[in-house]
């Protein structure tokens, strides 16, 4: 949802056209006051929000505190994911698991 294009591989903001229900939209809409609330109700899902929309969007998620509040509970996801696979053998495969869960977290977005 944020990050440069190249680094999400989708358009920037194109969850917040689409509407989508994410973990971030979900904590700023449960979070926001009500001026928050009326800027992310009349973005969120609007085909014909502009950049200048998506960026206001975005702001208003960081104030909010959403886009930290994401990266925290992925974080904590992935240090239960890894914690778990500790109980497994190394192998390959396990190796893979724990590289991929590293790289979740740690990827631009």
């Amino acid at each position: 949802m944020v990050g440069k294009k190249d680094e999400i591989g989708k358009p920037v903001g194109s969850d917040i056209i689409e509407g989508k229900k994410t973990l971030i939209v979900s904590h700023a809409i449960n979070n926001a006051n009500d001026e928050q609330k009326k800027i992310l109700n009349n973005i969120l899902g609007n085909k014909n929000a502009n950049n200048g929309d998506i960026d206001q969007c975005l702001e208003v998620m960081k104030q909010i505190g959403s886009i930290d509040y994401a990266k925290e509970v992925a974080i904590n996801f992935a240090e239960k994911a890894l914690s778990n696979l500790q109980i497994l053998p190394d192998n390959r495969y396990t190796d893979i698991l724990k590289e991929f869960t590293r790289y979740i977290v740690e990827r631009k977005f």
